[in-house]
């Protein structure tokens, strides 16, 4: 059977990263970090559930906590061998997806696509961002931001996600000061976030997105700080948006209110 023009681009890249020390080396720095964040996988939500801060949390709240816990434990229970492939399934279908968007919509240009650095046992995406370097994409990573810093119209009281793009030369550097540590928050004017351009949510074409559990209905239970359901409103109209989740985070309903905003499509494997 015929190779597809991204499944070989993804296995010449892997046959690059087993043949460079170099790559290698920042393969293992980046597996440290994960193993270190993976021992305290619900340390997020627990940092960013801001309803707990200062405020009695509602019947709603309480009820995301806990299923938030319990899906938690769930996916961290999905042994590495079966994640590592469930993640490159999910890469490889997420680049399909993004290539036939792009030939749709806007075939004379590359995209800028809004990514996550994976952290504990979420979907590990970062087959999908080497692909999307080689591909001449332009990248962008999350990242928090004071409290202080925030823009009139947003909540003081909750986390604020700003991007920035990464060149591919600097990515691997970027993991150690920047995007290798998601739920530090920063001074915009921080050295570590200078070389990097900011990127504007009207700026992103296509955004990929994390999740701690999902339902039929595309209903998105993240980690408590409602970062990307103030984000989706900002982008564009007609962006590609995308979960990812392994199929072991589906759960039956997820609680959700008037401030929870579903997702288009979740791409699960």
């Amino acid at each position: 059977m015929n190779k597809s023009p991204i499944d070989s681009s993804f296995e010449r890249e892997q046959e690059k990263q087993k043949a460079a020390t170099s790559v290698a080396q920042q393969n293992s720095f980046m597996s440290t970090s994960l193993a270190q964040q993976s021992s305290s996988t619900t340390a997020p939500s627990m940092k960013q559930d801001a309803r707990a801060d200062g405020a009695q949390l509602t019947a709603l709240d309480q009820e995301k906590r806990a299923l938030r816990k319990h899906m938690l434990g769930l996916r961290d229970a999905i042994d590495h061998k079966s994640r590592a492939t469930k993640s490159t399934n999910i890469c490889r279908q997420v680049a399909h997806l993004i290539s036939a968007w792009q030939q749709e919509h806007m075939p004379a240009d590359r995209m800028t696509i809004g990514v996550y650095f994976p952290m504990g046992s979420e979907v590990d995406i970062r087959e999908l961002i080497d692909w999307a370097y080689q591909n001449g994409h332009t990248v962008a990573f999350p990242y928090l931001i004071r409290k202080d810093y925030a823009a009139a119209d947003e909540i003081r009281a909750l986390p604020i996600m700003r991007f920035r793009t990464i060149p591919a030369t600097h990515y691997h550097n970027a993991c150690q000061n920047f995007i290798g540590k998601p739920l530090k928050t920063w001074d915009p004017t921080d050295a570590a976030l200078e070389a990097y351009p900011p990127c504007e949510p009207d700026q992103i074409d296509a955004l990929i997105v994390p999740l701690v559990a999902f339902d039929q209905e595309l209903h998105r239970l993240g980690y408590g700080g409602a970062c990307y359901d103030r984000l989706l409103p900002r982008l564009k109209e007609g962006v590609l948006v995308s979960g990812v989740a392994f199929c072991e985070q589906q759960t039956g309903s997820v609680p959700h209110d008037d401030r929870d905003i579903s997702l288009p499509r979740i791409i699960k494997a």
